[in-house]
């Protein structure tokens, strides 16, 4: 598929589609001026079917219309998102995906377009030697096009120019809601970039999606700065520039603003049971997620008081060779629950932090 071309503009159209689709918008937030972000996700779990449509459970889509996934090389899928084109004003939204399973592996975005009214957005698997991969994956979306600072807040970005000093050449595909500013990135060496998210002072999430590639990418920290500053490194025993999107959050969730969600950094991979530091968590109804190590490199995530079910996202942090992905989301427990699974480069299970995102 083409990747991030340009966008053909449809003024009339797209009024005709946000007018059309206002009633789909849910209630905004409590604080007050907030616009609810346009959000949607899938857990795609038959990805060896040419076609399918995932179970209604499996998916959501505050534009309304059902997602469907069609594979199209060997480990390659194009997932179709109704009418969330529509809002496309300013910029154009963010992707995150996640490999599921415990066969290691990594996922990554190709590209995402417009056709009509539909988002449009490839995804490529690979095993962690580089192979094709066909694997489960899960799949987020977020747009927003208001920007007036308050708190809570977040931000997203597309790093597209890995290879240069100033990293992000794009800035169509990026967006801060904390008063405006552009997010900048700059790269420190081979795979290794510093990008600045002005405005989101403390961060309390933040996770990373390779691009148009299948390396696999880490967070290496983040700091507050004139905003929140965050390393990221892609590559295995060395790094390489590769392109990525990258989600910074205060206080929200995993796709912006509105519905239920949860965050959190795991910070300690070899306690047997802990909860996220107070700071580096957060939830819609207030709880802790808890943690539990089921053994090496293998974590229990639980969501307290929220609805079973829902999407993860999880990305490595740390300086060491390691991914991390989603071992499983569960259907039948009273609460969330999703298995997480770490490893070394080679592939052997490995302990290691990580953060975590859930939206429901």
């Amino acid at each position: 598929m083409t990747s991030h071309s340009p966008f053909r503009r449809r003024a009339l159209a797209a009024a005709l589609a946000c007018a059309a689709l206002a009633a789909a918008v849910p209630a905004a937030p409590a604080f007050a001026g907030a616009v609810p972000s346009e959000r949607a996700w899938v857990v795609v779990r038959k990805p060896a079917l040419a076609s399918y449509t995932p179970a209604s459970a499996e998916q959501y889509n505050t534009a309304i219309g059902t997602i469907t996934v069609t594979k199209t090389d060997a480990a390659e899928w194009s997932i179709t998102i109704p009418n969330a084109a529509g809002y496309w004003v300013g910029n154009r939204g963010h992707f995150q995906v996640t490999a599921m399973g415990s066969t290691p592996g990594v996922c990554g975005i190709t590209g995402w377009n417009d056709s009509g009214f539909d988002i449009i957005v490839g995804v490529r698997c690979a095993g962690l030697a580089g192979n094709a991969l066909i694997t489960p994956f899960t799949l987020g979306y977020v747009f927003e096009q208001y920007d007036a600072g308050f708190n809570p807040t977040f931000g997203y970005a597309w790093l597209n120019a890995p290879g240069d000093v100033s990293s992000i050449s794009d800035t169509l595909y990026q967006h801060v809601v904390a008063g405006g500013g552009t997010v900048t990135a700059s790269r420190q060496a081979a795979g290794v970039h510093r990008l600045n998210f002005p405005g989101i002072q403390p961060a309390t999430y933040v996770g990373v999606t390779p691009y148009d590639a299948t390396t696999r990418c880490r967070i290496e920290g983040w700091f507050p700065d004139t905003g929140t500053s965050v390393d990221t490194f892609c590559g295995g025993a060395s790094g390489v520039d590769t392109k990525a999107t990258v989600y910074v959050a205060r206080r929200t969730g995993p796709l912006g603003f509105g519905g239920i969600g949860a965050t959190a950094w795991v910070s300690d991979p070899k306690a047997s049971s802990s909860r996220p530091p107070r700071a580096y968590r957060w939830s819609s109804n207030g709880k802790s997620p808890r943690i539990t190590r089921v053994g090496p490199g293998v974590y229990t995530v639980r969501f307290p008081g929220l609805p079973n079910g829902g999407a993860a996202f999880v990305t490595a942090y740390g300086t060491s060779d390691r991914t991390c992905q989603v071992g499983s989301i569960s259907k039948s427990t009273q609460i969330p629950t999703v298995g997480v699974r770490c490893f070394r480069g080679n592939g052997r299970p490995a302990d290691s932090r990580f953060t975590i995102g859930w939206a429901g």
